[in-house]
């Protein structure tokens, strides 16, 4: 995303007044209300509002309105902003004495602020495409729902100590080489749900304590770096699928692994375990080390490679190969070769652990001509 470009957008004039839906308690009441005046009591007399102020500006507000929905596109968020983010992340704002609901959609956005929060957060928060280049740091109860998708993180990441009650969400989304992902302590309880697919995690990952008590869901998931998920608690409703990690051989990645079989086995969902494909033993033979990092680099992986690559089972890989055989489908996996010969290229497994479909399937058309 290009900053020259984004601070060349004007700043749409433009709010959406809804309602809560109506399975979403709440004990906001409704207000006739002056619209400059209340414009005012959001700014406090401050210009770092002002991005809020041209949304409302020339809008009238009825009397039924329970939920402001204020949306940002193509928006550069710097340090004067501060203060706007998080009036919109912890979801009301006090009008004489009694409170108006506020949700956020930001789409194409590039964050150049920290954003911290050491409250409980209200709001109903979507960001898509979003670019986060300052550190993120949520203190306190997730009570409202957030969610990330296609964005991109460089920074910190922090969720620690943090207690969700409701949907926190992250999907197809890239936490780069210098993002610190910090989940210690955190937990997802009573009608929370912590949902993380189709997700990179280049940099650090931090996760010790975690305790998913009510209902988590991990799929599509790559680790390339640091990774500490040691002493996790799954006792909700637990989905994992297809979790990868980068270099699978390392002692921090089996320590890893063996921490997730360890917790998986203690909560009742050992069959996961090898679904998964986790490397748990103790030593890695130096000679496999060496052909699997030989086979990265010249791009071919055999059946047990392309198994620890996606974090399946060599067994779950060769069910698939069959079916693939059969019916062509948007994840089929092309390969070449028959028996202990054959070989599938990287380039179509990283496809397929990103999801990207139609690269897959301009692979198949490579590799087998359909």
């Amino acid at each position: 995303m290009n900053d020259k470009k984004m601070e060349q957008i004007e700043i749409p004039s433009k709010i959406s007044l809804i309602r809560r839906s109506s399975n979403i308690k709440t004990f906001y009441e409704t207000l006739d209300i002056n619209e400059d005046d209340f414009v005012k009591e959001i700014i406090n007399n401050s210009d770092s509002n002002q991005i809020l102020y041209n949304f409302y500006k020339g809008k009238r507000f009825g009397t039924n309105v329970r939920t402001i929905i204020v949306n940002f596109e193509n928006v550069l968020f710097e340090e004067k902003d501060f203060n706007l983010i998080r009036t919109i992340m912890l979801g009301s704002v006090d009008f004489e004495g009694k409170k108006i609901a506020i949700d956020g959609n930001f789409k194409n956005c590039k964050f150049n602020v920290p954003i911290f929060i050491d409250n409980s957060i209200e709001a109903e928060l979507w960001f898509e495409n979003c670019i986060f280049s300052r550190d993120i740091l949520l203190k306190g109860t997730i009570t409202g729902g957030i969610k990330f998708f296609k964005c991109e993180f460089d920074k910190l990441f922090d969720l620690e100590n943090t207690e969700i009650t409701n949907i926190f969400d992250i999907a197809k989304s890239l936490f780069g080489e210098r993002s610190f992902v910090k989940l210690s302590n955190t937990k997802v309880k009573h009608l929370g749900k912590l949902c993380i697919k189709n997700t990179q995690f280049i940099g650090k990952f931090e996760a010790t304590n975690l305790a998913l008590s009510s209902y988590a869901n991990f799929k599509n998931i790559s680790f390339f770096n640091i990774v500490d998920i040691s002493n996790i608690q799954l006792n909700g409703m637990c989905f994992f699928e297809n979790i990868a990690f980068g270099n699978p051989a390392s002692p921090m990645m089996i320590e890893a692994q063996k921490e997730l079989a360890k917790a998986l086995e203690q909560w009742g969902h050992k069959k996961e375990i090898a679904n998964l494909g986790l490397n748990i033993a103790q030593n890695i033979d130096d000679t496999e080390e060496r052909e699997y990092q030989d086979a990265l680099q010249k791009g071919w992986l055999n059946p047990k490679q392309a198994a620890r690559f996606l974090g399946k089972s060599v067994r779950t890989l060769q069910e698939k190969r069959k079916n693939d055989q059969m019916q062509i489908t948007k994840e089929s996996l092309p390969f070449i070769g028959e028996g202990k010969d054959i070989l599938y290229p990287l380039d179509a497994l990283k496809a397929y652990l990103e999801q990207d479909w139609n690269l897959l399937k301009e692979l198949r058309k490579k590799h087998w001509k359909k």
